[in-house]
């Protein structure tokens, strides 16, 4: 049996990315009362499918038995660990990863093989930050004014008001208040598409067979 720094780390990422998201989910206010209106994606079940994808990379590493993979995975979480101290967690499973890939490296067979893995790595960091980045800068801020209804609360929308001005609240409503950083359908769908399009080509790798070495070209017979 080979090693399995991998599996425990897999498995460490994905229960950290949904806690991750319950924990988000849980504390961000909305649903029925008047400290916000929902998101229409909840934004823990989207963060938590971010922190998921190098979790998914990691896992077809392992059964592909392709330690770059690995080694993007790490370099995700800590892209992740960068962005915020929340994320310190995920040091562990990127330890994990790294702890596999070491005792799975192979050397190798010729230099074609390492430049193409690391262009590889290279590209699957660029796709899953890339999508990290998009979900966190396409957002829009917003204000609120909620009211009672007999099927619930009923939220409406205006445009931002900064900090310092004086809102009027409407006497029939039961709260209002204005929010930044709201994720936005168009950012979900794009650092989406640009996951999945990392994902993909993690699985295209994981299922392709090592490359041979080149043959060597016999010298000429001398005389």
């Amino acid at each position: 049996m080979g090693p399995r720094f991998g599996v425990y780390g897999v498995a460490f990422q994905l229960a950290l990315a949904l806690g991750l998201g319950l924990f988000v989910a849980t504390g961000s206010g909305g649903g029925g009362n008047v400290t916000g209106p929902p998101d229409h994606v909840s934004r823990g079940i989207v963060l938590g499918l971010l922190f998921a994808v190098p979790g998914v990379i990691a896992a077809l590493g392992v059964r592909g038995r392709r330690p770059g993979l690995l080694a993007a995975a790490v370099a995700m979480d800590m892209a992740g660990v960068m962005l915020s101290f929340a994320a310190l967690v995920f040091i562990v499973p990127a330890g994990l990863f790294v702890a596999h890939a070491a005792a799975t490296a192979r050397t190798p067979t010729w230099i074609g093989a390492a430049m193409r893995t690391a262009l590889v790595g290279v590209a699957l960091v660029v796709l899953v930050v890339g999508a990290g980045a998009v979900l966190l800068t396409t957002t829009e801020s917003r204000c609120w004014t909620a009211y009672a209804t007999p099927t619930g609360t009923d939220y409406r929308f205006s445009p931002f008001v900064g900090s310092g001005v004086e809102v009027t609240v409407p006497l029939d409503a039961i709260g209002s208040g204005c929010e930044t950083g709201v994720f936005t359908t168009q950012g979900e769908a794009e650092a989406g598409a640009l996951a999945l399009a990392a994902v993909a080509l993690a699985a295209i790798v994981a299922r392709r067979r090592p490359e041979a070495p080149a043959e060597p070209v016999p010298e000429p017979a001398a005389g």
